[in-house]
């Protein structure tokens, strides 16, 4: 198949990134590149910046890394810059990643057309143009253990979203997904719907008529209330009013019997004039208080009225409520019993379509599994003594119950766990699921080893770097603490070297 992703990364350039203060790296024209360092300041070559690069390409092209935030500019300074140039079937990428304090920037180049829009729009760009995302990309192209590319550390899950991914079905899994959520839905529908109360529509007539006869008495017991509540109000203003009243005639009378002559003319006010006077505010005295005693009796009788109404109404409320409730259940009831033969032909439906989409990628992971299998195998073959089995279905082993997608590595006849494996096997078997995975995706043709090699004998190693040699990889990064130069080329090493924590770059 050929290959449709062909990727070739040109140069980086690097400004304060970690322990890089200025540096520019042009790409030899070779296919495996070795990138090796030592540290004069430690005497080894830990922590001289091997990683650093393909962290460097990670944040150009991504702005993500294993190094995180503020840890990518280098201490002192306020900002960090990673310019990276790429070929990418035919397109010419220049990338620019800016990092300062929290804030990042990026602009976008491609074949001399310099492209505007705001970070997640650029990066939409990149992503198409690659055809990769940051998550694809260290899938097909990083080998390290800091990823977990182990195949110990690739859960059933993983492994089974890898085998998808190969395949392309990662579609046909959200479909899959999306029916039996739909499905359990609908069932769970069934269950509540489940009928509590036989339908019966002469029921349903009845609850009804009871309810409209109860908001009728309601309605007629919210007026007895309201009016009677209003009446109370304009009984105790009346009432607020006779005593004052009464008081003020009281005062009239003692007025009228100190008097002796007339406020106005003078005149001698006689004895049969005041008594006439007194007789009759008397007499109006008694009306005020034969009026209050009717008030207050109508007062009294009009509480018990209202609190009667009160209880009534409460009572007729709580009727009303439970009315409504077997009200709603019958109509749902009823409504089930409709929809209920729909509703179960609609599940069998997502049930027959679960059943054929997971037949579908079941056989297509059978056969993507065995074509890893048989290409894994072939290349295992010729450099130990193991063999190894994808398996699908679960199956118990010894009274465990395995996973329902996981590898089985084998010698002979015995089956070992990839743990049981030494460190230059483990290496082996999980660089050759790498390289057989991509040689079946085609996803990227860039292929970073970052420390893959080293625990690999001096016979495996050279056998994997021929192996990579004649692979569909464009560029192969080899990062390793090992200074292995008896085979390399001119120009094919990149060596790195770090003075009073700053890292230089020497192609050699």
């Amino acid at each position: 198949m050929e290959r449709n992703n062909k990727m070739y990364i040109r140069s980086l350039k690097l400004e304060n990134f970690q322990s890089f203060q200025d540096a520019k790296l042009d790409f030899p024209n070779f296919k495996t590149i070795f990138i090796t360092g030592i540290s004069r300041d430690t005497g080894s070559s830990n922590g001289v910046g091997k990683s650093s690069l393909k962290e460097a390409i990670l944040f150009a092209l991504f702005g993500k890394s294993k190094v995180k935030g503020a840890d990518i500019i280098r201490r002192g300074s306020k900002q960090s810059s990673v310019t990276l140039e790429l070929e990418h079937n035919g397109d010419v990428l220049i990338v620019t990643r800016v990092r300062k304090l929290q804030v990042s920037s990026l602009s976008l180049t491609i074949n001399g057309v310099v492209h505007k829009g705001t970070q997640p729009e650029l990066q939409e760009v990149i992503d198409k143009t690659l055809g990769l995302d940051m998550d694809s990309f260290i899938t097909y192209s990083i080998i390290d253990k800091v990823r977990d590319t182990e195949l110990s550390k690739l859960s059933s899950t993983d492994l089974r979203t890898v085998l998808q991914d190969v395949l392309g079905i990662g579609r046909l899994q959200t479909l899959l997904d999306s029916l039996s959520k739909d499905k359990n839905e609908l069932g769970a529908y069934l269950s509540k719907v489940h009928v509590r109360h036989y339908p019966s529509q002469k029921r349903l007539q009845t609850l009804k008529q009871t309810k409209t006869v109860i908001m009728s008495d309601l309605d007629i017991l919210s007026r007895r209330i309201v009016d009677s509540k209003s009446r109370l109000s304009t009984l105790d203003f009346e009432l607020s009013q006779i005593d004052p009243t009464i008081n003020s005639l009281m005062a009239q009378q003692q007025t009228i019997f100190a008097q002796d002559k007339c406020p106005t003319c003078q005149a001698e006010i006689t004895t049969e004039h005041k008594m006439a006077e007194l007789t009759k505010i008397q007499a109006e005295i008694g009306q005020n208080r034969a009026k209050l005693e009717s008030l207050e009796q109508e007062r009294l009788r009009l509480t018990p009225v209202i609190t009667g109404a009160q209880s009534s109404s409460h009572a007729q409320n709580e009727v009303l409520f439970r009315c409504l409730a077997a009200l709603t259940k019958l109509e749902e009831s009823i409504k089930s019993q409709v929809d209920i033969e729909k509703s179960i032909a609609k599940q069998q439906l997502f049930v027959t379509a679960i059943d054929i989409v997971q037949k579908y990628i079941t056989q297509a992971l059978a056969i993507v599994s065995t074509q890893i299998e048989d290409q894994m195998n072939a290349e295992l073959g010729r450099f130990s003594d193991l063999f190894c089995k994808i398996n699908l279905s679960k199956t118990t082993q010894q009274g465990q119950i395995l996973p329902n997608c996981y590898i089985s590595i084998f010698r002979e006849q015995y089956e070992y766990t990839y743990d049981m494996l030494s460190s230059g096997e483990q290496a082996l078997v999980s660089l050759i699921f790498k390289l057989v995975i991509n040689n079946i995706k085609h996803a990227s043709s860039i292929l970073f080893v970052d420390e893959g090699l080293d625990a690999l004998d001096a016979i495996n190693r050279e056998r994997i770097i021929s192996l990579l040699e004649v692979s569909d990889y464009q560029q192969v990064f080899i990062i390793s603490h090992r200074e292995d130069s008896s085979y390399l080329k001119a120009g094919q090493r990149i060596l790195l070297r770090k003075d009073d924590g700053v890292s230089t770059i020497v192609q050699v």
